[in-house]
């Protein structure tokens, strides 16, 4: 595997990453519309 190759999977890697984490949190907004997430509900949901 090239490092080039490497590199690609790697940043592939962290953007499924993000996209989890954001549909987390879009997930923890959405079941309580009715209030502001502290931020201890927002890291819960990021996995923090």
């Amino acid at each position: 595997m090239s490092g080039s190759s490497a590199q690609g999977e790697i940043h592939d890697m962290a953007k499924l990453e993000e996209m989890e984490l954001v549909d987390n949190l879009e997930m923890a907004a959405a079941a309580a519309p009715q209030r502001r997430l502290t931020a201890e509900e927002i890291d819960q949901a990021l996995g923090l």
